[in-house]
């Protein structure tokens, strides 16, 4: 069984646990790009069949019918902040040797609203490969993936989410869930802050940036969390002449003993001791609110990713 991802001695300052970094093409595709279209038959990693297997090497955009259902997977390069107004996401194509499965994943014991589609790189269609194969990354290093959330609350994926609540993919109650917790947070679209669920799960924190944003959720309450020129921040301040977006590091939260603290998983390698902080060490944090160390108090512990 698929597990949640945790920090273990694998972490190192250029990557995490078993997903692979590939190198992006930085050039634009023309918009006459032929889209490939395929009929994707299951998505769970016990049932893939040899013609669930894809290549989308090279492609901007894949047109996929999964059984019912009709859709397209963008490989999205997100900038931290992309809620800047007049500022779209750019479109880049999926690497090169990009081959292998799209699977649903689904971290044992979390939320109903923590699974999403990821892409598992694999040799050759043999879905015994599978287990071998490392996950498709983005640029920033955390896994490529199509969240819940988006086949909840984005109309074009949510006849994909639809179909595999059908075909007992996805758990019933699930995309009602994720819409219920939008509308308490008062979104519209899929977040685009990251959403944590338990400790020692992996996020973003970008270098040089003033203010970050994310989200901290149970299956009942949805909180979202600003750091502003915070003293959490200041180790982090290390490349203010950089673009934003530029150079993220991966951070999780984690406890203490009885205190809640950011811990460092990685660094760029170009910014390998030049940091305040090392891989490994912590930043203590104290929310001020107490509905939100309320959640976090339930937070359960990340478990062994397989």
């Amino acid at each position: 069984m698929l597990k949640l991802l945790s920090v273990s001695k694998s972490c190192t300052q250029n990557g995490l646990g078993r997903a692979t970094r590939r190198g992006f093409s930085m050039s634009r595709t023309t918009l006459r790009e032929q889209v490939p279209r395929r009929v994707l038959l299951s998505v769970k990693p016990n049932e893939l069949t040899s013609g669930d297997h894809f290549d989308i090497s090279g492609k901007r955009q894949v047109t996929i019918r999964y059984r019912k259902a009709h859709c397209q997977c963008k490989h999205i390069i997100y900038q931290w902040e992309p809620s800047i107004p007049g500022q779209h996401h750019t479109l880049y194509p999926f690497p090169e040797n990009t081959h292998g499965f799209f699977y649903y994943y689904h971290p044992e014991n979390a939320p109903l609203f923590a699974g999403c589609i990821r892409f598992r790189i694999c040799p050759s269609n043999d879905t015994r490969t599978f287990q071998d194969g490392q996950d498709l990354l983005t640029l920033n290093g955390l896994p490529w993936e199509i969240s819940n959330w988006v086949f909840a609350l984005n109309k074009t994926f949510r006849p994909w989410g639809e179909e595999m609540v059908e075909n007992g993919v996805i758990r019933p109650g699930t995309l009602e869930l994720c819409s219920k917790l939008a509308s308490q947070a008062q979104l519209r679209q899929p977040p685009v802050h990251p959403i944590l669920y338990c400790l020692k799960q992996p996020f973003l924190m970008p270098l040089g940036e003033m203010k970050v944003n994310f989200w901290i959720a149970d299956e009942k309450n949805i909180m979202r969390i600003e750091l502003t020129r915070s003293r959490i921040l200041e180790p982090f301040n290390v490349a203010l002449n950089l673009p934003r977006g530029t150079a993220p590091a991966h951070v999780c939260l984690d406890r203490d003993g009885d205190d809640f603290v950011i811990r460092l998983l990685s660094v760029p390698q170009e910014y390998a001791g030049e940091m305040k902080y090392k891989v490994g060490d912590t930043i203590p944090y104290r929310p001020r609110r107490p509905e939100v160390l309320d959640i976090l108090k339930n937070f359960p512990q990340a478990a062994e990713h397989e």
